[in-house]
């Protein structure tokens, strides 16, 4: 009798919990990950991650491989092919001497990718840079680049 009287207790409130709990994640979504889950600092996790779910989410990445430049100030750092992830810094944060080959630690927010023609405008880039970016989702706003050349 003393379980089944527990039992009952028990499904009541978590029948009320559950609409309060449920609406939670989609409204809090921005705050709460900001607060709870500190920067992404694994790049290849986050390019393995659905990273439309990382939109507006801090990153530091630290001994990030250059992989090539994109127009003048832009860049992409990862391990090639698709593992790569474009780093188009802030206004302020200077990439001009960032090199294919270096090692950086970039610090940021991952952002949405703009469109091609966006992104041509944007950012200076010819078509061929912008083709370059058809089956990426995301890049690295980066409001800090550091380079350590080997």
């Amino acid at each position: 009798i003393g379980n089944s009287r527990k039992v009952a207790a028990n499904e009541p409130n978590s029948r009320l919990n559950e609409p309060q709990v449920a609406p939670a994640p989609g409204r809090n979504a921005q705050p709460a990950q900001g607060e709870n889950s500190g920067p992404i600092t694994d790049l290849a996790a986050l390019l393995n991650m659905n990273q439309e779910e990382l939109v507006n989410h801090p990153a530091q990445l630290s001994g990030a491989k250059v992989l090539q430049k994109l127009g003048s100030n832009a860049f992409f750092i990862g391990s090639g092919g698709s593992q790569r992830l474009l780093v188009v810094p802030q206004q302020g944060a200077q990439a001009s001497t960032v090199k294919p080959g270096d090692t950086v630690d970039v610090s940021g927010t991952i952002k949405k990718l703009p469109g091609e023609h966006d992104a041509m405008k944007q950012w200076n880039l010819s078509s061929a840079d912008a083709d370059m970016l058809r089956d990426m989702h995301v890049y690295l706003e980066a409001s800090e680049i550091k380079v350590g050349r080997k």
